[in-house]
């Protein structure tokens, strides 16, 4: 347990910060943090006419809150169905952690901005606002025009360390990526981050639109599975192509080195998937059941 931390232990509390946090009344805590999984639904994206969960930050005064962290503890959550996320706006030097999102189901509709996590990580008082060890599952339909992507729809400003996405996302007009949808920070970085998701329309892998001229991309070692890339967008932006990007884990595997993957401490191999994953999720027990295969991975290749 964190010092000064709202400890949340059921939807009712996870509600309860939400509404300090929007109504200014959060003053005395540091953060949130998760101490057992929350339910939302258990299956958000078959219950259409379930309310749309209200973001944290999303206050009438758009969502200018000061907080430090906000940590999962490698717990999850489960059934999310929102317009934007679970967060509106992240902000400040903020810290998420260790928090995963299980069958979420995101309608942009219509809105500048939504992803499982968040809306938005930018027009943030210029602070280093850090995600890691995250990951999210389900699905974004966003149809309509806007700027979404599997984590964070619009990630400017932020640092993707060590996550993963298998959200299922439908995305156009060349603002749709796997992890994050527009970046247009020299500041920010996708590092190490995972996709195996089908992605359609024009949903790119990792980002769908960096709007730094003239400079590489913001990646360092990440992968995705490029069969479940069902996407128009066949001929990828320019950046795309300048920093490490693994179209298979095989390439990954081979050279640990470049992609710099910890797979002793962060991350695992998932027997099922043929994936990496993080270990922070992983139930007591099952771990050296995907050890198993990563070291027999390891021997063939």
């Amino acid at each position: 347990m964190r010092d000064n931390y709202f400890q949340i232990s059921n939807f009712g509390e996870l509600q309860q910060f939400r509404d300090l946090v929007n109504d200014g009344g959060i003053t005395g805590f540091s953060g949130g943090e998760l101490t057992s999984d929350i339910i939302f639904n258990e299956q958000a994206s078959r219950l259409y006419d379930e309310p749309d969960w209200i973001p944290i930050g999303n206050s009438k005064d758009n969502g200018y809150y000061n907080l430090d962290g906000f940590y999962g503890n490698g717990h999850i959550i489960r059934g999310l169905k929102s317009g934007y996320g679970l967060f509106y706006r992240l902000k400040g030097q903020m810290t998420i952690a260790e928090l995963g999102l299980e069958d979420c189901y995101i309608n942009p509709n219509n809105v500048v901005g939504a992803g499982a996590l968040a809306a938005h990580c930018s027009m943030a008082d210029y602070g280093d606002i850090l995600i890691a060890r995250c990951y999210a599952d389900g699905i974004i339909d966003g149809g309509t025009p806007g700027t979404v992507g599997g984590l964070v729809g619009e990630g400017d400003l932020a640092d993707f360390c060590d996550c993963y996405s298998t959200v299922e996302i439908t995305g156009y007009y060349g603002s749709s990526g796997g992890i994050v949808g527009v970046a247009g920070c020299d500041e920010g970085s996708i590092v190490r981050c995972v996709v195996n998701a089908d992605l359609w329309g024009d949903t790119l892998p990792i980002l769908g639109y960096w709007d730094i001229e003239g400079q590489s991309g913001p990646f360092y070692g990440c992968v995705y599975n490029s069969e479940r890339v069902k996407s128009d967008s066949h001929n990828y932006p320019e950046f795309y192509f300048s920093q490490g990007i693994a179209r298979f884990p095989s390439r990954m595997l081979r050279d640990r080195s470049r992609y710099s993957f910890d797979f002793d401490n962060v991350w695992y191999m998932d027997y099922e998937s043929g994936m990496p994953k993080l270990r922070c999720f992983l139930k007591d027990g099952r771990l050296q059941i995907h050890d198993r295969f990563d070291s027999c991975l390891r021997s063939r290749l």
